[in-house]
């Protein structure tokens, strides 16, 4: 149970007295978050605004597509920091008393951080299913684990985080510094020991901080992977990337890259089985399409932790509407004709390829690919006759014509067809608008399409 005797005795007339009375109840170990001016009781022991800084940098623009674990959130600073911003935020701290404190900080703020006593022990790595989190947070907190588990047990724990998140952060106590504590006899004298079970790693040193009220410096590592293995496929070196949208609608999405291969990668959250529907669609489009052109083909597909991992290979190239855009898409009949087989490609497997989008096509040398098929399945879902007709009015006009004029405003089976007729259409593009101005479906265009390609 958490520590409610100091609340029930605040003044309800002060909008902070649930606050302060929580205050009462910690070390000032950090700030207040955005309340430093009106809490000044004590002298902080650790400053928090320079490591946001840092890290904000390191993280951004990622920040809204994030789940961070803060371990030891003390005040809940560098908690409700990231929070603000969009990410997914869990704050754990092994004192009742810090965890009332960040709780009603939040709430305060109206930020959606979450808090829970939690100790940060062996069990609780071991138990951490691997695509929980994104980033861990450990920030002089390892000293003390050290030396209530040993070295050997933390070797094994940050080994166990790197496996199952894709980044820590991490600042460190060392022996050499300054102060009484008998932490000091148990941690190594080279701090980045922590990581000597690790393996493949890469350690970055961010730069050093004022800890313990300016007393020492401590410095602040990130600390990742440089290799995995996903679907029995090792990736190395090992880059992870996440999706271009910034609100954290495809925080669920991000994927794992190697010079030669990549991994896209479904987070499952929980009971929602949305993430889990998107990535058996995605799996079950590539297998049943099998190997054709405009395809990449599947090398594996598995489940594992809160993970749905589907690994291909890496082809170079760029995005159809940024090719669009730029007039890198010259041929614009061929690129038209490479679509319409591969919307048959779905067609003769059975499937509607809906979230047909030019930022879903790849243009290389090869040709044009088509990528990320989670919306695909045996129902149309979204009108793509018309949006092939918006798709060659995007090619003719050099634009993103399906964002100017929001077509999906009125839901997706009522995306309205380009305000053209047939003889607006540029000379290689007429006899394909034609035809699929007069079909009545995008099944009976594509029949319709096969002939005007023989003749």
């Amino acid at each position: 149970m958490l520590p409610q005797t100091a609340l029930a005795v605040a003044d309800a007339n002060d909008p902070h007295a649930a606050l302060k009375a929580a205050f009462a109840n910690v070390d000032q170990y950090q700030p207040v978050y955005r309340l430093e001016d009106a809490f000044r009781d004590r002298p902080v022991s650790r400053t928090c605004t320079d490591r946001c800084i840092l890290l904000d940098r390191e993280l951004a623009p990622d920040i809204p597509n994030l789940r961070i674990l803060d371990v030891g959130c003390s005040m809940g600073y560098l908690s409700l920091y990231f929070a603000e911003r969009g990410a997914v935020v869990h704050g754990i701290d092994m004192r009742p008393e810090n965890v009332v404190f960040c709780s009603e900080l939040a709430k305060v703020h109206a930020i959606p951080a979450r808090f829970t006593v939690d100790a940060f022990t062996p069990d609780f790595c071991a138990a951490l299913p691997e695509g929980r989190y994104d980033v861990v947070f450990l920030f002089s907190v390892l000293h003390h684990v050290i030396t209530q588990h040993g070295l050997p047990a933390v070797q094994a724990m940050m080994a166990t985080l790197l496996d199952r998140t894709d980044m820590l952060f991490v600042e460190l106590a060392r022996p050499s510094e300054d102060v009484p504590f008998g932490w000091k006899e148990h941690i190594p004298a080279n701090e980045l020991d922590i990581f000597a079970s690790a393996g493949e790693i890469e350690i970055e040193h961010l730069g050093d901080f004022p800890a313990l009220g300016a007393i020492t410096v401590r410095p602040l590592y990130r600390v990742r992977r440089t290799r995995k293995a996903f679907n029995g496929v090792p990736h190395r070196p090992l880059d992870v990337r996440r999706s271009a949208i910034r609100t954290g609608e495809t925080r669920n999405r991000k994927y794992y890259l190697s010079d030669t291969l990549f991994t896209k990668c479904f987070v499952f959250d929980g009971p929602r089985i949305e993430t889990y529907s998107r990535f058996l669609a995605e799996e079950a489009a590539y297998r049943r399409i099998g190997r054709k052109p405009g395809f990449l083909p599947l090398i594996g597909s598995e489940i594992r932790g809160r993970l749905g991992l589907l690994t291909l290979p890496r082809i170079e190239g760029v995005w159809l509407q940024d090719a669009i855009r730029a007039g890198e898409a010259r041929d614009i009949r061929q690129i038209a004709l490479s679509v319409l087989d591969i919307l048959g490609s779905f067609a003769d497997a059975g499937l509607y390829w809906n979230d047909f989008r030019t930022h879903n096509l790849m243009l290389s040398r090869e040709g044009v690919t088509a990528l990320d098929f989670e919306c695909a399945g045996p129902v149309e879902t979204e009108h793509t006759l018309n949006l092939f007709l918006w798709f060659l009015h995007d090619l003719q006009s050099g634009r993103a014509m399906t964002q100017e004029v929001n077509v999906f405003r009125d839901g997706n089976m009522n995306v309205p067809r380009p305000p053209l007729d047939a003889k607006d259409y540029a000379e290689p593009l007429r006899d394909l608008a034609e035809a699929a101005l007069q079909a009545d479906g995008i099944r009976a265009f594509i029949a319709r399409a096969a002939d005007i390609r023989q003749q």
